[in-house]
């Protein structure tokens, strides 16, 4: 069902020109301003909409518009209050919170032939890894499908016109402090960078780029992030606010103390392309493959309704597997919704395994079409069950899936273009066999600060960012996180420097109103407090001087936005501006890990003679003599089911030790102990 008040016909003119984006990256937050430029080149006043994705944890602020010499500063919107001013004939422009991934900018009243600009400002955290750190500029929107059922007048769900090409421009400058940077490159569009002086200069490569994908800039560093915490003060509230950075390094036994139910959930709506969905259900697959004896789980398809593999979670074995092999060979995606929040709630009624804890790896793209209500209910059932997302596509980075993983004590993973959707499927496995970290808390040495109303699971191998308050600072502080592994006390100290840097508090505050549930009155306060955009709290201008005010109601036009490239029909025209290496499918022929790894048996063994063969320059003659004399030195066995697990100790020994064959050979440790 689509919303027809959206729709406009091919023929009316756009009055959006442009969208530009400038700003800096600095201590991995990037400090952006957009700028929109409307031309209404139509014989009458106008009202334009223009719905655009709003980037994860990014906070919004200070809406300006300017016409012609004069600026008006934004405040929050009173109930109706922009209805009023354009029945009044005035001009208004307001911004508007829209789920928690879409902003809605509107502009009435642009009269005849009058050019008018928007500004609006944002902060970023940038996505931090072991060697990189990412910001993810979301500028295409895919297809919201939503059930026929759905209630439109009690959750209105904004749905933009779309199309293939938009007649708009769109451009990118970018300051970037590269002092501790040694790289700087995007795997979503081609760009120029100029270095000077430790500050680079970061453009996109045409005067009329591509909207139809996440813009990806991703800065390399020259080694992994040691913990620091940095705060800052926001002058006009006096309120200090840090930022504490870390990696988690853990000693993770291969086998953890109990063997986890994991049910794979996958996505199979009408947004799910073919390409997608083939990465998917490889990626399925291959976890399939990964799980151990004692594991239990449970294969689960959704679109506007759930396909379940057995009423009840299943004993990993042989059998098992096949059976969500066989079922998964003749799944399709169909032209349905996205049923995330029914999917969830049928797992919530499925009988829980005693002594295991549940664990759901859900491969989506990621275009949800009730965020609010998703957030709302993880929220509700927090630590029940961890969700460890991944999400695939190219126009995911506004998704809601990175907070309802992190609340319900899983991760969520962004594919890009140079990562496999696989080796992601297996880092997703190992953590979910990681013992895990409890009794996490924060604390200072020497200061005094507010615990986060929100702490998140911590898995080896990852890095994580929290923003707490800082209410007092002595000599010396520092911040200390602790936490508990088996009997192991964990602790991580840095620092606190405090600087003049009011970016800190702003995302502290923003990271406090989307913590909580959608109606608590607290985070609209607080939003106020820190003039940011928050649920229920849209921003808004308004102008109506004598002399220029309208005797009727502006004409509605939407702005068009353009549709993501995966749901394109035939080639697009701007093919050249993309760099080459997006949407490619796991290349398992071209990976010899992946490959082996796909390979492996429900009982643990490898039915890996060619690749083994391949790998090793050998032939299979020799590959089996090897084999067997392993076979005969470690099990004494010197028949078929030797060979085979003669073969398996050879793959072992070719596996790397990573959070990607983690899975794999904790399930070759179990199947030699149980054969010892």
């Amino acid at each position: 069902m689509a919303d027809t008040s959206y729709q406009l016909p091919h023929s009316q003119t756009v009055a959006l020109e442009k969208v530009h984006v400038r700003g800096e990256i600095k201590d991995f937050i990037a400090e952006l301003e957009y700028i929109f430029s409307f031309h209404n080149r139509e014989d009458r006043n106008i009202e334009a909409v223009y719905c655009f994705p709003l980037p994860n944890r990014a906070a919004v602020g200070r809406l300006e518009v300017k016409d012609g010499e004069v600026v008006d500063s934004c405040h929050y919107e009173i109930e109706h209050e922009y209805d009023r001013v354009l029945e009044a004939g005035g001009a208004a422009c307001k911004l508007e919170l829209k789920e928690r991934s879409i902003l809605e900018l509107a502009l009435g009243n642009i009269p005849a032939g009058k050019q008018v600009k928007v500004s609006l400002k944002m902060l970023i955290p940038l996505e931090i890894a072991e060697r990189n750190a990412v910001m993810r500029l979301p500028l295409a929107l895919a297809p919201r499908y939503v059930p026929q059922t759905y209630n439109w007048a009690d959750n209105p769900i904004p749905s933009p016109f779309w199309h293939d090409e938009v007649p708009y421009e769109f451009s990118l400058d970018l300051t970037v402090d590269s002092r501790n940077i040694c790289g700087i490159k995007s795997s979503s569009h081609r760009i120029a960078c100029e270095e000077n002086n430790g500050t680079a200069k970061v453009r996109v490569c045409a005067p009329e780029s591509i909207l139809e994908r996440d813009f990806l800039l991703e800065l390399e560093l020259p080694q992994a992030i040691a913990p620091e915490c940095r705060a800052g003060r926001h002058g006009d509230t006096e309120t200090v606010a840090a930022r504490f950075t870390f990696g988690m390094e853990l000693p993770v036994p291969p086998v953890p103390e109990k063997n986890p139910e994991v049910i794979l959930l996958l996505d199979c709506s009408a947004s799910m392309t073919p390409g997608r969905f083939e990465q998917a259900a490889e990626a399925v697959e291959l976890a399939l493959r990964g799980m151990a004896a004692g594991d239990y789980f449970n294969l689960i398809t959704f679109g506007s309704d759930c396909r379940v593999l057995a009423p009840s979670s299943l004993p990993y074995n042989r059998r098992n597997m096949n059976a969500a092999l066989n079922m998964l060979t003749n799944t399709q995606p169909h032209r349905e919704g996205s049923e995330l929040l029914q999917a969830l709630k049928v797992i919530d009624k499925l009988p829980r395994i005693k002594k295991s804890h549940r664990n759901i790896i859900l491969i989506s793209d990621g275009e949800i079409y009730n965020g609010r209500e998703l957030l709302h209910y993880t929220h509700g059932k927090r630590h029940h069950t961890a969700i460890f997302s991944i999400i695939t596509g190219s126009s995911s980075g506004q998704s809601a899936l990175p907070l309802v993983s992190e609340m319900s004590g899983g991760f969520c993973e962004v594919i890009t273009g140079r990562t496999s959707v696989s080796e992601v499927i297996l880092r997703q496995l190992s953590r979910i066999i990681q013992i895990p970290v409890k009794n996490i808390k924060l604390r200072a040495e020497n200061a005094m600060i507010v615990e986060p109303p929100f702490m998140p699971a911590l898995f080896d191998g990852d890095y994580y960012s929290i923003y707490l308050e800082v209410k007092h600072c002595g000599e010396n502080p520092q911040i200390v996180l602790e936490g508990s592994l088996r009997n192991r006390q964990i602790e991580i100290k840095a620092p606190l420097k405090e600087e003049e840097d009011r970016r800190i508090p702003v995302l502290w505050a923003n990271s406090v109103i989307h913590a909580q549930p959608h109606h608590n009155p607290e985070p609209r306060g607080l939003a106020e407090k820190f003039d940011i955009l928050a649920p229920d709290k849209p921003l808004m201008t308004v102008r109506s001087a004598a002399g220029e005010t309208s005797e009727y109601y502006p004409a509605f036009r939407m702005m068009p936005i353009a549709l993501g490239s995966e749901h394109r029909g035939g080639d697009y025209r701007h093919r050249e501006l993309m760099a080459a290496v997006h949407e490619q499918k796991a290349a398992y022929g071209d990976d010899f890990v992946l490959e082996l790894l796909k390979t492996q048996d429900a009982d643990g063994t490898f039915d890996a003679e060619e690749v083994l063969s391949r790998h090793l320059n050998c032939s299979a003659g020799k590959l089996r003599e090897e084999a067997m004399e392993v076979a005969r030195n470690y099990f004494g066995k010197a028949d078929d089911s030797g060979y085979r697990w003669g073969l398996t100790l050879l793959a072992a020994r070719e596996l790397p030790k990573n959070r990607i064959t983690a899975p794999a050979r904790r399930k070759i440790a179990n199947a030699v102990k149980k054969l010892s």
